[in-house]
This record gives C-alpha cells, sequence and structure tokens, in this order.
C-alpha cells in the first residue's frame, strides 16, 4: 500500500498479454500498476481503489469484452470526471472513438504505444 501512495495508480485493461506487458514495461517505473484483463477483474480493481486511481489505459475494442462497460461503470459511478480514461487501440473506427467520448474518455493512443506519449 505504500508503494501506491508515492506512485500513481494506473490500471491496464486489455485482454491480449502482450499488450499489458508492453505497457507495463513503459510505466512500471514511475507507476504502481495494476492489470485486468477482463470486465469483472476491470470493475473489482476500480471499487477497491476508487479515487487513488491517477489513470486507466483502456483497450476499448477486445474480442470477449466490450470496454464500453468500463466507461460506462464509472460514469454511472460518477467517478469518470476523476479518472481520466485513455482508450488504447489501433485502426478503431471513429465511430467507436465518438462513442467513447460520449462516455467520458479523456483521450485516444493508437498503436503502436509512443512511449513518451504513454508516460505522459
Amino acid at each position: 500500500m505504500a508503494e501506491e501512495i508515492e506512485k500513481p495508480v494506473i490500471i491496464l485493461i486489455d485482454d491480449i498479454e502482450v499488450n499489458i506487458l508492453s505497457l507495463k514495461e513503459m510505466l512500471q517505473d514511475t507507476c504502481y500498476i495494476l492489470e485486468a484483463q477482463n470486465i469483472a477483474e476491470a470493475i473489482t480493481l476500480i471499487k477497491k481503489y476508487k479515487l487513488k486511481i491517477s489513470a486507466v489505459l483502456l483497450n476499448i475494442v477486445m474480442f470477449e469484452m466490450d470496454g464500453f462497460k468500463v466507461l460506462s461503470f464509472l460514469k454511472d459511478n460518477l467517478l469518470i470526471d476523476s479518472i481520466p480514461v485513455i482508450i488504447l487501440n489501433e485502426n478503431t473506427p471513429s465511430e467507436i472513438i465518438a462513442r467513447s467520448y460520449e462516455l467520458g474518455a479523456s483521450e485516444y493512443i493508437e498503436k503502436p504505444y509512443n512511449k513518451e506519449i504513454i508516460k505522459t
């Protein structure tokens, strides 16, 4: 818990392990990283850490889950204004990006990830 207080808490939500590992490698020196590979894990972490979360990095288009559920959960629980959600994807149709912003996403970053942009 002490490490959480010293570093920003970031939740990485993605169903592809290599994506999580890549992002974790970029951020682990400066952030306390929590990982979720499905909606249930993501919501459990959000409920547990709430306003201790500095940001959520969310793959919105995943094979077996809908990243919009995470955005909806944050919005329904009045957390979306306090926790920035950065959408991470590649070749995402503009209507999905638009819906993400409508649900409260703060930013969209396209793959391949630039380490300096991710860290910022």
